[in-house]
């Protein structure tokens, strides 16, 4: 039978534990809201996993988790349409703007309190000086030749 349910401290040692690990997840308001069409509660589902992973992450020096969370009116109100095609592909049923516009702020509001309660902002200088910003606040050495070998696409 499969579980539904968010993985527990178990499953975060399993996964994680005596690792040096970078846990980046990017724009999850999104996937709150497709988790809420998909299954009742779904978006419950990705605020416990969270609220497990950063508790984790607290007590394990190895383990950095970076999320990346816009506000509702930058994740939201420019994307009306967006998130009404992805609400009914996943939810199997036809859906207004303002019913898929209603579950992702639903979906959303949960997740970014979950966040906020472990997190700490940090708003980069300017955003072209990102990636050189977190390297150094990640990684105490970089090999070039390495990095430029990852960054090839389909290495």
């Amino acid at each position: 039978m499969t579980s539904f349910s968010a993985p527990g401290k178990e499953f975060m040692k399993d996964v994680f534990a005596g690792r040096k690990v970078l846990v980046m997840l990017d724009e999850m308001a999104q996937y709150a809201t497709r988790l809420e069409a998909a299954r009742a509660n779904g978006a419950e589902q990705l605020q416990a996993f969270l609220m497990s992973l950063l508790n984790f992450a607290q007590s394990n020096p190895g383990l950095s988790v970076v999320i990346t969370l816009s506000s509702a009116a930058d994740a939201f109100a420019r994307k009306a349409k967006t998130f009404k095609n992805l609400v009914g592909k996943v939810s199997g049923k036809e859906v207004s703007e303002a019913e898929a516009l209603a579950l992702a702020y639903k979906a959303a509001d949960g997740t970014n309190s979950v966040v906020a309660r472990a997190a700490t902002t940090v708003v980069p200088v300017a955003a072209a000086e990102m990636s050189r910003l977190l390297s150094r606040r990640l990684f105490s050495a970089i090999d070039p030749a390495v990095a430029d070998q990852t960054a090839r696409p389909g290495r």
